[in-house]
Formats: structure tokens, C-alpha cells, sequence
């Protein structure tokens, strides 16, 4: 019989299976014992090993036979000894230390399973039995690891511990339990660890969501937004948020330009929750009725309540407000569609009835907030103004980006110039009494009031007097930051420095108690300045005058009657929180004085009745201007176009025409002239709609040529997205308005313009065109790749690693970080997406270029 062939590769397999099944024998026993132990596994471990011991004392585990190796070599002691307790087994006590130890996080898994299950114990107490055992800082120590938790913790499994413990939480905020976490902090630790599952969170948010309803509490509202940053940031959360950090939290990462025809397209596409997923920085995505929507539009709405809008909070989250807002104002949700997006659940037909009775508020404030501050008429700059309004900027900047370190740094270098000491803003590279008031301004708008009246000491100190426009700053700061309370703190200073206050003073305190959403401070500080001019008023012309003798009297010194300037600035802030009772009062207020009425107040009044859709009642407003006597201004027509083709693509092109020729001729004949911003409104709601037909768009265009207009930078913007959203884009167009640009060479388009080509061009794979018109920006005096923002940044880059073109992303890293001096603290909230770029190219492995 001949021996059976035996190919190599078998040769080398047997052994192994040899091998593997003479250990499965050895273990066999083991193995039966252990499965005769029902009740704890765990705990047979344990007495098997002190079995082992007790049956064999001062025995080791494993019996090792010598082999012969020949004549072994002499090693010096020290050598030797290492040697030896190398090749020593590890004693009994160690290998009881390390069993005990990989057995702790499997018992503090059941406590904690009883804790949660259990009413006796606390929320507090456990989730502070959590943290402490597996929390962030255990996972930092080592007690556990990734190996050694038990699985049923993790809460993006579903219906385990991790979710248990949340859900045990909530109920403990509804009956009001001490010392309950907040759900950011809470999501902010599942964050670091892992486990936070989307499903789970839009659950406990929803929870927290109808308790902020059902109570009106500041604290959960707060808290809801807090826990939505959390869930919505697309990087790693590294820190614990306490509810105290709710307020700093870093909202720079959103996005702040939303196109509504891109909007309308995802929600005809996905459905009322696409609308979000598509614009908010998501990145967890979920099927079917997910609640999203309706969880932001509660959110939205809670956030931008009369009760809620002043916190600071309220202000840092503009960027998540704003683009709610947007995606609002496309006018593409519809409330039967919201309410049928509500988790299905009968405990949230509270959030359905809070949606449903608050469905037109939210129109409205979101209207508001999408929306610019009112059209103000404002004095030209002088020379000497100029020369510090265009290095203004770098401070706007900083404020904007709470900033407050590169503020600081600011001011320190201003200090050290020479002194200027007239009234204006001085020469360049002199400090002057209005230069010092941008920084006051600056300071008490973000909070800071020792860094302010820092500033105002310095500026006695170097010899400048404070004057009545340094207290104004000091106002409006306080009103930029809605600080009642500090805003009054100040009018009383000023009062008792004896500094008798005129109109900007005044307006200042009226409309910042109102912005504020201190109806009752801004009332009463009405009554004190009517009470002030009517006292002096009478000292003069005799103390039984009635108000309305005295009408015909103006200001007074130290005195300044109730002007229109006050009013308008008083109902444009009580009408942005919608109390048009209180706004209708002032006017009536001011009648009384013979303060009348001009065509900004018109303006205020109809915008808003135009935006409420109360367009009959808007008619009725330009019919007492024209009874009044007050002519409408190129504002007034303005807001009539705008809401005329709010809807264009509802209408033909003939009626477009006929529309546009009747209002035009109305203009002609109150002798008003439309100017660049009239028509650039006017071409974008005949373009927003994404219509094929330019046709009216022309009309305007020809119109704008005969009265010797060009066209703004803003409205080549609004065509140069139109042309990059045709399907497929429409090139040809594309290059000729560039080209028309270019030939044009006079400043008329900005960077906002060339940051949507490049955009653009990155977002159809064009990468070449993209990185040309980018180093083309780049190279001229006046821009570099710093203007460009950063999500179309971030666009290039992306699409340059999709096309593997390495060497060109990384030039474009290292241009980038050479620019803008490359990533900032996480403190500083930074410009629109400007953290979220850096951490991009951190995870792209780019941080090296």
C-alpha cells in the first residue's frame, strides 16, 4: 500500500488542527463544570481559583520539564536575575488582583442595572454611580476599555442600560427631583463615549421638549437647545457641557448660506424632515417618521419666544435660529405635513397642539429672524471718519466672533498711539474720543463692563473727556447684549455724573428696554422723558399749560421732547416680539405731544403687516401716507415689490409685466426713482422660484440700463447661483458672466460673488476652474483666500480628495493656514464654519501640509 500524497499546504495545516483539538480536550472539563453553574458564572471564577490554590499550595499552575541545551553559558548576576523573573509565573496573588479587576466593571454593570431599575435610588445618585465607574475619567484612568464593558451599556443598541438611564433621568426631571443632570450633560458624556444612538436621543428630547411646553421653564428651554447642539455637531465632543456652559456653547460650525430653491428641492425629494437633514449638520440619518422637523420647529419656536429671546443662549444660537428661519421662509412646510412628523407617541400630542395654536407665530419669527434690521436713514461719514470706519472691520469682527482675547489685543495697541483731541474720529494712527467709544461699545456688548469702564478710565487718564457719545456706547452696548439691568445701571450713572441725555441717549435706553423684552422699564422710561419735558416746558411757559398746549414747543434745555426718532426705534422693537397692542399705545402715546408720523414709521408699520400677510390692512397704511400728506420713499415700494413676487412662480410671465409696469408707473408719479437694491429684490423673487423663463427678468435688466444703474454686486450674485443650479449648470452662462466681470475690472462684484463660483465649480467637480478663479481672488492687493468662506473651503477640499488630486489640496492647506494663521482655540467661536474646516482637515490627514 502506498503512502497517501500529502500536498505542501496540508502538510503545514495538520499540525495546526492537531494542535487545536489537543486543547479543546484539555479544556473539556473546565467547560463542563462551568456549565453546571447556573445562577453566576462570574462568581465560579472566583472559587475555582481559590480551589486551585487550596489544593495545590505554593504550586504553580503549569509544570515545566527541562530540556537538554548543551552547555549553558555563565551570564553575569544581574542579568541572570533578570532572567529569572522574566521566566517566573506570576504568583496567585497577581493572578487574583487581575481577575478581580477584569470582573468589576461586570459587577458594577449589575449594580448599576439595579439602581435604574430600582425607585429607591435616585436619578442623581445613579448617574453619579455612572460617571464614576464608567464614565469619561474612568476611561481615562484605565478601569475600563472597549474589551471589558458589558455590552448591554451601549446605548446605540437599543433598549439597554445606557437608554434605561436616560429615560430614568427624564422622569426624574418631570416630578422635579434635586440635583438632576441636564440632558446636554447627559448626551454630552454618551457623546465622548460612543454611545449616543439618534433614535434614542430625538426620545429624551422629545420628552424635555414637553416639559418645557407644559411648564414655560427658561431652565428646559435651555436645556433643549443645549442638548440639540450636542446632537447635531458633526465633530467629537471631547468635554463634559454642564448646564452652566449652555450659554458658551460654540454654534460657529452651521451653516449660514442656505439657497431655497435647494431647500424646496430636498423637500419635495425627502419629505418635510429632508428640508433639515439636508441643511443642519446631521450626520445621523433616520427612516421614516423620525420627528426631526417637528423637533427643531418646536425648538425654533421656544428659542425665539418673548420669554426665551433675550438670554444669552438665544444670541450665541443665531446661526441654527437663522437657518431655521430659512428653511421656514421657503415656504415649503406644511402644517398637516409637521404634525404627522411628530413621533408617534400619545404623550406628544402636547407638542402637536403646541405646533398647531403657535403655527403663525413661528412664521412670523422666523420672518425676523431671516430677515435685516429695518431700512434707517444714516449720515454720511466724514473724511476723518472714513480713514477709521475702514479699519472698523477688525473690531466688528472680533465682536462678532466673541473674540475677546484678539479685542483686548486691540485696544492695548491703540493705547500706545498718539492723542487726538476734537470731537471726530481723528487721522489714522492717532486714538481718539470716538475710537474709544467703538471699544466701550464693543466691550459692553459682549458683557464685559470692567473691560469697558477700563476703557473709559484710560481715556481720563490720557487726557480724552468722555463725552455724551461715550455714554451712548455705553447704551447701546447694553442693548446689543439685552441687558436691561445694565442699561439702567448706566442711565443712572449718567444721571448722577449730572450729564443731561439727548435723543440718541434716549432712543438708545427706550429701544433697548423694548428689545429687551421689558415692555413695563420701556413704557415708564417713556413717561420719565414726557415727565421731564413737560416739567421744564411749564417752568417756562407757565405751570397750568396742558400737554396740548404746549405742543408747539420743541426741545429744551436739558430737555428733549418725545421726538419721532424715539418712536420709531420703540415700535420697530415692540413689533419684532409681535406686540402690536403695545406698538399702536406708543403711537397714540406720541400724539399727545404732536409727535407725528414719517414715512419710517409708515415703512416699520406696513413691513410688518406685509410679512403677516395681512395685506389689506398694509393698502390701508398707504392710504393714510398719502392722506397724511407723507410721500411713500423708495422703501416703501420696495416692501410692496418684495411681497407682490414673494410668489413669482405662481404667475405668468404677462402678469410679471403687468405688475412691474403698474408699480413703476405708480413710482414715476410720486416722483420716486427705484435704486440698485429695489430691482435686485425684484430680480431675486422672479428667480428664486428656479423659473426657465428670464423673460420679465430681462425687463428689469433694460429698465435698469436706461436709468444708467449697473447692475450690484449683489444681483450678479443672484444670477451666478441661478446658473450653477440649472441640471445640468449652465457653463456657457457661467463663463460669460465671469467674463463680464473681468472686462467690467471696477470693483463691482465682492467676494461673496467670487465665493459662490468657486463653490459652484467645486460642487460639479470642477476642480481646476475652482482652484484658477481661487488663486486669481487670491492674488490681487485687495483679496486673499481669508475672504473666501470657509465651507466653500471646505467644498474644495473635499472635492479635491474625492479626485485624489493630493499634492493640489495640500498647496491649498498650506495657502490657507498662511492666510488666516491656521486653527484657532476652541474658546473663540471663529468665523461661519471656520472650526468645523480645521477639524476636516485634521480628519482628511492634511494637518502636516
Amino acid at each position: 500500500m502506498t503512502t497517501p500524497y500529502i500536498c505542501l499546504a496540508c502538510r503545514h495545516r495538520i499540525p495546526r488542527i492537531w494542535l487545536r483539538q489537543a486543547a479543546q480536550r484539555t479544556n473539556t472539563t473546565a467547560v463542563r463544570r462551568l456549565s453546571t453553574i447556573h445562577d453566576d458564572p462570574l462568581r465560579f471564577l472566583e472559587t475555582d481559583a481559590a480551589t486551585r490554590e487550596k489544593e495545590a499550595p505554593g504550586k504553580t499552575q503549569t509544570q515545566w520539564t527541562p530540556l537538554s541545551r548543551g552547555t549553558p553559558t555563565i551570564a553575569e548576576p544581574q542579568l541572570e536575575e533578570l532572567f529569572q523573573s522574566t521566566i517566573k509565573p506570576a504568583s496567585f496573588l497577581t493572578t487574583t488582583i487581575s481577575s478581580t479587576t477584569a470582573l468589576a466593571p461586570f459587577k458594577h454593570a449589575e449594580t448599576l442595572k439595579t439602581m435604574v431599575a430600582e425607585e429607591k435610588y435616585l436619578a442623581s445618585e445613579t448617574w453619579a454611580f455612572f460617571l464614576e465607574h464608567f464614565g469619561p475619567s474612568a476611561w481615562g484612568e484605565g478601569t475600563i476599555s472597549r474589551a471589558s464593558i458589558p455590552s448591554y451599556l451601549y446605548a446605540r443598541r437599543g433598549g439597554y442600560t445606557g437608554v434605561a438611564l436616560v429615560n430614568k433621568i427624564m422622569k426624574a426631571k418631570a416630578l422635579n427631583q434635586p440635583s438632576i443632570p441636564s440632558l446636554t450633560e447627559v448626551l454630552s458624556v454618551y457623546a465622548q463615549l460612543d454611545i449616543m444612538n439618534g433614535n434614542d436621543t430625538i426620545q429624551a428630547m422629545y420628552s424635555l421638549a414637553r416639559l418645557a411646553v407644559e411648564q414655560s421653564s427658561e431652565e428646559h428651554v435651555l436645556d433643549l437647545l443645549g442638548s440639540w447642539h450636542i446632537f447635531s455637531r458633526t465633530d467629537k465632543v471631547t468635554r463634559t457641557y454642564k448646564f452652566e456652559d449652555i450659554s458658551q456653547l460654540n454654534w460657529s460650525n452651521w451653516p449660514s448660506h442656505v439657497p431655497s430653491p435647494n431647500i424646496k428641492h430636498r423637500t419635495k425629494k425627502h419629505g418635510v424632515s429632508g428640508a433639515f437633514t439636508a441643511f443642519l449638520p446631521i450626520k445621523l440619518y433616520f427612516k421614516g417618521n423620525d420627528g426631526i422637523a417637528a423637533l427643531a420647529l418646536t425648538i425654533f419656536s421656544l428659542v425665539s419666544s418673548e420669554i426665551f429671546s433675550t438670554h444669552e443662549a438665544a444670541h450665541n444660537a443665531k446661526p441654527f435660529l437663522t437657518v431655521v428661519a430659512k428653511i421656514i421662509n421657503a415656504e415649503v412646510l406644511q402644517l398637516e405635513k409637521v404634525l404627522s412628523n411628530v413621533l408617534l407617541d400619545p404623550k406628544n400630542a402636547l407638542i402637536e397642539n403646541y405646533l398647531q395654536s403657535h403655527w403663525d407665530e413661528i412664521a412670523g419669527q422666523a420672518n425676523e429672524c431671516a430677515t435685516p434690521e429695518a431700512y434707517q436713514p444714516v449720515e454720511q461719514p466724514s473724511d476723518s471718519q472714513r480713514v477709521f470706519v475702514k479699519n472698523l472691520p477688525r473690531l466688528e469682527d472680533a465682536v462678532r466672533r466673541v473674540d475677546i482675547p484678539q479685542i483686548d489685543k486691540m485696544w492695548s495697541d491703540m493705547a500706545k498711539l498718539p492723542i487726538y483731541t476734537n470731537d471726530d474720529f481723528g487721522p489714522r494712527g492717532t486714538l481718539s474720543g470716538q475710537m474709544c467709544n467703538q471699544f466701550i461699545q464693543a466691550y459692553m456688548s459682549l458683557k464685559k463692563p470692567d473691560r469697558a469702564i477700563g476703557v473709559w478710565n484710560d481715556m481720563i487718564d490720557t487726557g480724552l473727556t468722555p463725552s455724551l457719545a461715550s455714554w451712548d456706547s455705553m447704551l447701546i452696548g447694553c442693548k446689543t447684549s439685552r441687558d436691561a439691568k445694565a442699561l439702567e445701571e448706566v442711565w443712572s450713572n449718567m444721571e448722577a455724573a449730572g450729564v443731561n441725555p439727548d435723543i440718541h441717549c434716549w432712543t438708545s435706553r427706550i429701544s433697548g428696554l423694548f428689545e429687551s423684552n421689558r415692555t413695563s422699564w420701556g413704557m415708564a422710561a417713556l413717561d420719565s422723558m414726557s415727565a421731564n419735558w413737560l416739567t421744564k416746558a411749564r417752568a417756562r411757559y407757565g405751570r397750568t399749560r396742558t400737554t396740548a398746549e404746549l405742543r408747539h414747543v420743541g426741545d429744551l434745555e436739558g430737555a428733549v421732547k418725545p421726538a419721532i426718532q424715539v418712536i420709531n426705534a420703540a415700535i420697530t422693537a415692540l413689533l419684532k416680539r409681535y406686540r402690536e397692542d403695545d406698538a399702536h399705545r406708543v403711537l397714540a402715546w406720541a400724539g399727545n405731544f404732536g409727535t407725528k408720523p414719517d414715512v419710517i414709521t409708515y415703512n416699520t408699520l406696513l413691513r410688518f403687516l406685509i410679512r403677516q400677510k395681512r395685506t389689506k390692512e398694509g393698502m390701508s397704511i398707504l392710504t393714510h401716507m398719502k392722506n397724511d400728506g407723507i410721500p411713500a420713499d423708495v422703501a416703501t415700494f420696495t416692501i410692496i415689490l418684495e411681497e407682490t413676487f414673494r410668489n413669482a412662480e405662481e404667475q405668468t410671465v404677462e402678469q410679471q409685466h403687468e405688475v412691474l409696469a403698474s408699480v413703476f408707473a405708480e413710482m414715476e408719479e410720486a416722483g420716486v426713482k427705484a435704486n440698485t437694491q429695489t430691482y435686485g429684490r425684484i430680480i431675486y423673487q422672479l428667480m428664486i422660484g428656479g423659473t426657465s423663463d428670464l423673460t420679465a427678468v430681462n425687463a428689469v435688466l433694460a429698465r435698469m440700463a436706461r436709468e444708467g444703474l449697473e447692475p450690484s454686486s449683489y444681483i450678479y450674485t443672484i444670477f451666478i447661483e441661478y446658473y450653477f443650479r440649472q441640471d445640468p449648470p449652465d457653463v456657457d452662462a457661467i463663463r460669460g458672466l465671469i467674463q463680464r466681470v473681468r472686462e467690467k475690472d471696477d470693483g463691482s462684484v465682492d467676494h461673496i460673488f467670487w465665493d459662490r463660483v468657486i463653490n459652484g465649480y467645486a460642487e460639479m467637480g470642477d476642480t481646476a476652474s475652482a482652484l484658477r478663479i481661487l488663486g486669481q481672488v487670491s492674488s490681487t492687493n485687495l483679496r486673499k483666500t481669508a475672504d473666501i468662506g470657509y465651507p466653500t473651503l471646505e467644498i474644495v477640499v473635499s472635492a479635491l480628495v474625492k479626485n485624489e488630486e493630493w499634492m493640489a489640496v495640500k498647496d491649498l492647506v498650506r495657502n490657507i493656514a498662511i492666510d488666516t494663521g491656521g486653527p484657532i482655540p476652541e474658546h473663540v467661536h471663529g468665523k461661519n464654519g471656520q472650526h468645523r474646516f480645521w477639524k476636516v482637515v485634521q480628519a482628511l490627514d492634511l494637518s502636516e501640509a
